[in-house]
């Protein structure tokens, strides 16, 4: 009975880690059979058997990540993110869980345009950092990034917004939420809500307001926030930007007006706590 539970545990790690990183599962398969080879089944005791398994996986994991799917995932065309910002390239992971899970890979064009377009903002308002959110994995075309509907070819990528804190200082490189995600902006009294009688939980439209007291008390940076949409929709066409996904009383708030900026609809998740860029 135990064996048998053991292998389910098993199996539901590793089709996670292959839902979460793409390559994950297939790694642990890997790890788990260099240590059969050294320590036959059975040789181990079962704590020590976890911890063996433990740490293989996870040296290879990083091992593998760092050194081996760059390059190949390069073959494939696709390029790793940076994931520090850098004197020179001002940009980053918001999070660097997007990095350890393989989520920062993107085709070249999205490279040069965040390259570009972090830079420009830099120099017009020093000290700007462009933060990024999830992207794509390095291989397979049309492999899913939960939970995402889309980001499944490199062309798809989250950025964060810019915030303000408490003192009204701008805050590089961070958001309400640790991972981007889910600190929403609230839209005006007066703003036109088109999902307004969305509210199940199939619409994954949620608000998740019981979230909301816990994350960080930041302000939106409207200026910075305006000025990067401005960019994306100016000059990221040059790049291959094919449309922005942000919500409608966001647009408004901003005032940013243009054919790229799209509403996602009332049954995918809100996109008022970061935007999704388009690339064809």
């Amino acid at each position: 009975m135990l064996r048998a539970l053991g292998w389910l545990l098993y199996i539901i790690v590793l089709l996670a880690l292959t839902a979460l990183t793409q390559v994950g599962g297939a790694i642990l398969m890997f790890s788990t059979l260099i240590v059969w080879s050294i320590f036959p089944v059975g040789r181990l005791g079962r704590i020590k058997a976890l911890l063996s398994h433990t740490f293989a996986f996870a040296a290879l994991y990083c091992a593998i990540c760092l050194l081996l799917i760059p390059p190949v995932a390069q073959i494939n065309g696709r390029v790793a993110l940076q994931c520090l910002p850098t004197a020179r390239q001002v940009y980053g992971a918001l999070n660097p869980l997007s990095c350890l899970l393989n989520r920062h890979y993107v085709v070249p064009e999205v490279e040069a345009a965040l390259m570009r377009m972090s830079k420009e903002l830099s120099v017009a308002q020093p000290g700007t950092v462009v933060a990024y959110l999830d992207a794509g994995f390095p291989f397979v075309e049309g492999f899913p990034l939960l939970p995402h509907l889309s980001h499944r070819d490199g062309r798809d990528i989250d950025l964060a917004y810019f915030y303000l804190g408490g003192s009204g200082r701008y805050l590089p490189g961070e958001a309400r939420s640790p991972i981007g995600y889910f600190g929403f902006e609230q839209p005006a009294a007066d703003a036109k809500l088109p999902c307004a009688q969305e509210t199940g939980f199939k619409t994954l439209r949620w608000d998740l307001a019981w979230l909301q007291p816990y994350l960080a008390p930041y302000t939106l940076d409207d200026m910075r926030t305006a000025e990067m949409l401005t960019w994306l929709v100016l000059e990221g066409p040059t790049y291959g930007v094919s449309g922005l996904i942000i919500e409608p009383h966001m647009g408004e708030r901003l005032g940013v007006h243009s054919k790229l900026i799209r509403f996602q609809g009332c049954k995918a998740a809100r996109h008022d706590d970061h935007v999704h860029v388009d690339f064809d």
